[in-house]
């Protein structure tokens, strides 16, 4: 789950990413993004407003407890160096 993206977002993220690594662009036209979303089983999604409760709950307060509380989960049952 995340942010959606659309076909224009897309362009502009390959494009600084393939300008970033100097890497050369193997189609002239948009026919790379159907084959990239073909080749990874992807959807382009439009971004979607959170609802009332949702953004009510992502605030710094509750991120901040969150995270305290998971950080003593993790200490309590010392799962530091245990990925899996």
């Amino acid at each position: 789950m995340g942010f959606g993206i659309d076909r224009q977002q897309l362009k502009a993220k390959a494009a600084k990413l393939i300008v970033s690594l100097h890497l050369k662009m193997p189609y002239k036209d948009g026919d790379w993004v159907n084959a990239f979303i073909k080749r990874n089983g992807i959807s382009l999604q439009s971004q979607v407003a959170l609802s009332t409760v949702r953004s009510r709950m992502l605030n710094k307060t509750v991120t901040q407890k969150y995270f305290s509380a998971l950080s003593d989960t993790v200490n309590k049952l010392n799962l530091h160096n245990k990925p899996n």
